[in-house]
């Protein structure tokens, strides 16, 4: 029942809290350690991502049954739990803290020891900041409630700082995702190729995705990098990748069964391994459009990320394997990952478009 997105979305809301209590920190700062602490969660679940079917296969393998690896999960999700229950730390309360304090705080030129004009006027603000803040939450409380479906989508495409980021996160996934469904099939059509392959494949891409969410993102922070510039070099690096993979019909060795992919196919599944800082990169984006005057928390921004990661696990078997069967039919299966190339490609040219004129507009303002 999507227990893996919610407990991703509570992590991350959690990491966004315990950076947000950083004492005397900017706010570049901020967003450059909760980028490394994404970038770090990340890379930890890649990890599981790799150690996970090769630890279920060997209990497999050893016990030659379907049952033993299915309690082994179980036990291991009570080892969760356990950590969860004895080792997480407080709700961010600290966080929660500095939050109060920054919004108790009188605006800039205004102190509780002017005299009563000075009060007044303070007060004057409190009331017109609170009416502000209550309007803006009666017409979107309608919208967000828990009960409506569609509430992460509006809450993730109906506000203006989120919406750029928000289609890019879907544009990337949709990618993404559409290209890790389609290994399976085509290894079994092009190389004629089981299990083994599958999972050297995904091997190889979790280690380049560790390497990346944990010294990509990092040397990225050290930097200083704009987060769109990022977004941009990720974006290129798959569109790079996956045009390497789709040129793999012509690079095989061996017969036509059984042959191997050649190597510009693994050079590209390594390349899309170690974009995989766009993820943490878009999840530190959108969560940094939340802020003390929002009437949006980020347990329920991320709950809306984790809704739209699940919208494209649900509509890519709806759009590439149409465009699969079409390729097969005229022997050019390969180029089905040039359809993942052009996703990135939309996405880059949508940070490139509107993130000009976001820019242009915050200037005007």
């Amino acid at each position: 029942m999507g227990n893996l997105y919610i407990t991703l979305a509570l992590l991350f809301s959690f990491i966004a809290d315990t950076s947000n209590a950083m004492p005397n920190a900017s706010t570049s700062d901020i967003q450059a350690q909760r980028r490394k602490d994404y970038g770090f969660a990340e890379g930890s679940v890649y990890i599981g991502v790799m150690l996970g079917p090769f630890l279920g296969g060997t209990v497999f393998k050893l016990s030659r049954s379907y049952v033993v690896p299915y309690w082994c999960s179980s036990v291991s999700s009570l080892v969760l739990f356990a950590g969860v229950f004895f080792f997480q730390p407080n709700d961010a309360t600290t966080a929660s803290s500095t939050m109060q304090e920054a919004l108790l705080q009188p605006p800039a030129g205004l102190s509780e020891a002017t005299p009563d004009g000075g009060n007044a006027a303070l007060q004057l603000h409190d009331v017109v900041v609170a009416d502000e803040e209550a309007a803006t939450r009666t017409r979107s409380s309608i919208f967000t409630t828990w009960w409506n479906p569609f509430a992460p989508f509006v809450l993730m495409f109906c506000n203006r700082d989120r919406l750029l980021w928000s289609s890019v996160l879907l544009m990337a996934w949709m990618g993404q995702k559409g290209v890790d469904f389609l290994y399976n099939p085509f290894v079994h059509y092009e190389f004629n190729r089981g299990a083994f392959l599958i999972g050297v494949i995904a091997t190889t891409k979790a280690l380049s995705s560790v390497v990346s969410n944990i010294c990509c993102v990092r040397m990225f922070s050290r930097l200083k990098m704009r987060g769109e510039t990022i977004l941009l070099i990720g974006c290129g690096m798959l569109i790079v990748a996956y045009g390497l993979v789709g040129m793999s019909s012509n690079t095989g060795t061996g017969s036509s069964r059984n042959r191997n992919p050649g190597i510009f196919f693994w050079v590209g599944v390594s390349i899309s391994g170690l974009a995989a800082f766009v993820s943490p990169m878009i999840r530190s984006l959108v969560t940094g459009t939340v802020n003390t005057n929002s009437d949006v928390n980020p347990v329920s921004l991320l709950g809306s990320i984790a809704a739209i990661e699940s919208f494209c696990d649900f509509a890519v078997p709806f759009v590439y394997p149409v465009a699969f069967d079409w390729l097969i039919s005229i022997h050019k299966a390969p180029f089905i990952f040039f359809l993942g190339a052009v996703f990135y490609l939309l996405a880059g040219l949508t940070i490139v478009v509107c993130g000009k004129r976001m820019r242009r507009g915050v200037v005007e303002d």
